[in-house]
């Protein structure tokens, strides 16, 4: 029976002194929990903005410093008209103009603008307005319909070039802006996030088109084609030129040409009028997870040589049909637009070392490009 005592008593002490610590514990962890996060009602009135003005800030400053370096393009071109209109423009000896509204990025201080070749096709005239609303007629530089880049060129001196950055850094999910001018609304700012990048959605009407866009879900509508996508530097890192919808109008997806491929058909056309492109010379598909399995590919990366061109370049260099090419000059290789964009920025006489995995091995080979001839 004493020994019983002993035991209740035993037991008794060690709940008091564990009422005691948890009620100690208790009461810091409510203190705690009131200096962290203090109670908020519905009467309670919110005194610091700091945060959410540094965040308005940084999306007006950029607005600030870029939209003088986007243009308003506005294109006109003739157009087939039917039925009684057609013969009423044919017997006043007039023709039907079209005005096709598009954007544009000065690219240098002396008058060169970059635009989409698809806003400039097959046009009567062309005129740039500013954004200081002055009006210019425009010139045709040069266009690349490989890429849908075309180069403009107005006369005037000390514009506000765009400053451009580098879009083989980007990567989902970060912020940009879209500025141009969206059905005749000039100078608009829309913002959104990368969504994706190296997007091909087979809107170029050519086997050789290079198809590399980044994916944003800014908003962007016709007349927003060869305007500017932005980064948070207030940086250029993509020219808008589609969307992907049903309706023709904005629903979630908009894609943009990389920076440094637009820039490279850029500098080409200022030096040259034209664009000195080198050719590989074979056929890629993406590789699958499945099959790169299969052959013992343990790099989850590459695309597969469906055949390689007689006599072109990288025969030459001894590249064979069924061949891996997991990277190109030290970039990684995860779908054919990587390496078609790569080369894409390539002269006829520049080499190209491809990391080739085939029967289970890994070596390089060096590739000299050539000229395609057209």
């Amino acid at each position: 029976m004493q020994r019983k005592n002993s035991v209740l008593a035993i037991l008794m002490a060690v709940f008091t002194i564990g009422l005691i610590v948890g009620s100690v514990f208790h009461k810091d962890i409510q203190q705690l929990l009131y200096y962290s996060t203090p109670a908020v009602t519905a009467d309670t009135i919110i005194t610091d903005f700091s945060a959410a003005d540094n965040w308005n800030r940084t999306f007006t400053g950029i607005a600030r410093k870029v939209t003088p370096s986007v243009v308003t393009v506005t294109a006109e071109k003739e157009s087939r008209l039917s039925g009684v209109w057609e013969e009423w423009f044919r017997r006043h000896r007039k023709s039907a103009p079209e005005q096709l509204l598009g954007s544009g990025v000065i690219v240098r201080q002396d008058g060169y603008i970059i635009t989409n070749e698809h806003v400039v096709r097959e046009v009567k005239s062309l005129r740039v307005k500013l954004y200081d609303k002055r009006i210019f007629d425009a010139d045709i530089v040069g266009t690349d319909p490989l890429t849908d880049i075309a180069l403009l060129k107005i006369a005037a001196d000390q514009l506000p070039a765009a400053v451009l950055g580098n879009s083989d850094i980007l990567q989902p999910g970060e912020w940009v802006l879209a500025v141009g001018s969206p059905m005749n609304l000039h100078s608009t700012v829309t913002a959104g996030i990368i969504s994706a990048t190296g997007r091909s959605i087979s809107i170029i009407g050519d086997e050789y088109g290079i198809e590399h866009f980044i994916q944003t879900d800014a908003a962007v509508n016709p007349g927003n084609s060869g305007g500017a996508l932005v980064n948070l530097h207030g940086e250029v890192i993509g020219i808008n030129t589609a969307i992907a919808s049903k309706t023709g109008m904005y629903q979630g997806y908009g894609f943009a040409i990389p920076i440094n491929l637009a820039r490279y058909v850029t500098e080409s056309l200022i030096a040259s009028g034209k664009i000195e492109r080198g050719f590989l010379g074979i056929q890629v598909q993406e590789i699958s997870r499945e099959y790169a399995q299969t052959i013992g590919l343990k790099r989850e990366e590459g695309v597969l040589v469906l055949s390689v061109s007689e006599n072109g370049p990288a025969a030459a260099a001894g590249i064979k049909a069924g061949d891996v090419l997991y990277q190109a000059d030290g970039k990684k290789l995860m779908q054919p637009s990587d390496l078609q964009t790569h080369v894409a920025m390539k002269k006829p006489g520049d080499a190209v070392t491809l990391m080739v995995f085939r029967d289970g091995r890994e070596f390089s080979k060096t590739v000299s490009l050539q000229a395609r001839i057209q």
